[in-house]
């Protein structure tokens, strides 16, 4: 069987796009921009509590916690609310970081594993969506999302080109 440019060539776009998201992840290891900020303490003593746990254990990364505002007065845009997240772990990525209970929002940033994907988490009405590009935490709905899509829409296109 002859391998022509024309067979090899659906695939390329795919190949540039698995490329492209596995240099991200390399250059993402040593720091991320990401939004930064607590939750209020809003709600009920539940939810209160939830955000204290927040406040707790979310923002060791770093030194000046002072500085970081509460998310009830977030904008985009707003320079205090992004922040360079860092890490000098070897074996870890940086990634950001959206904490939600329904009544309050928190963005932060945190370490996972290098070989780790971004996930989702819900635990006692808290969920917790993680994310590893520029400034993606933004909306407290999950927008990290879209890369596997785009992925199964690469390889449809490649697939379906390929028979025609």
């Amino acid at each position: 069987m002859r391998v022509s440019a024309y067979s090899v060539k659906p695939f390329m776009g795919l190949f540039i796009l698995l490329t492209c998201e596995n240099v991200h992840r390399v250059s993402s290891s040593s720091a991320l921009t990401c939004y930064v900020c607590k939750p209020p303490f809003s709600g009920d003593s539940t939810s209160k509590n939830a955000a204290n746990d927040v406040r707790n254990t979310q923002y060791g990364m770093f030194l000046d916690q002072s500085s970081i505002q509460t998310c009830d007065t977030f904008s985009p845009t707003g320079a205090a609310f992004q922040k360079s997240c860092k890490t000098e772990e070897p074996d870890k990525v940086v990634v950001c970081n959206t904490i939600t209970n329904g009544i309050w929002v928190a963005r932060s940033c945190e370490t996972i594993f290098a070989d780790d994907a971004p996930k989702c988490s819900l635990k006692s009405g808290v969920r917790s969506c993680q994310c590893d590009v520029y400034l993606c935490n933004q909306n407290s709905s999950v927008s990290h999302k879209v890369l596997p899509l785009l992925i199964i829409f690469s390889i449809i296109v490649s697939l379906a080109s390929m028979l025609l």
